[in-house]
């Protein structure tokens, strides 16, 4: 084989590897798994309360996704961990700018429109280590308002 051919053929390597680490998904974690105890001003667990869970991955998602659940009788509600598949050249090449908030957030609303109680958080993602804790657990205090509408 003559030297003009075995570069052609390493340079060919070299592209595909690297097209492969630019253009081949990976999975990231928008939200974590999810543990939510609703509870009254006096601590007390609220059940059948509706709460509705909000994610996206800012960069990537154009369109948050929503679920909605109903508290058990310990005013408990799971929600799983949502991941999205995306490349390295898709995180790179941010149709929203540089200046935009990259990253994963969940907006969760507990909500009441007959008892008009209400409560929120927003979780504004950290990264994840490998080999992390992927669960979170979180108490929200719903509280009387005015008005209460769901997602």
């Amino acid at each position: 084989m003559n030297a003009q051919r075995k570069f052609w053929i390493r340079l060919f390597a070299i592209v595909l590897v690297f097209s492969f680490i630019f253009f081949a998904p990976y999975k990231s974690t928008t939200s974590p798994e999810w543990v939510i105890q609703v509870v009254d001003e006096h601590g007390k667990p609220v059940s059948g309360l509706a709460v509705a869970e909000e994610w996206s991955y800012f960069g990537i998602d154009f369109n948050p996704m929503i679920e909605s659940a109903k508290t058990d009788a310990q005013g408990r509600v799971t929600f799983p961990r949502r991941v999205i598949w995306a490349s390295l050249a898709s995180r790179l090449l941010n149709p929203q700018g540089a200046s935009e908030k990259l990253g994963p957030s969940v907006w969760v609303l507990a909500c009441d429109e007959t008892k008009l109680v209400q409560g929120e958080f927003f979780w504004e993602g950290k990264r994840f280590r490998f080999g992390g804790l992927l669960k979170k657990e979180m108490r929200i205090v719903a509280k009387p308002v005015k008005y209460c509408t769901m997602m």
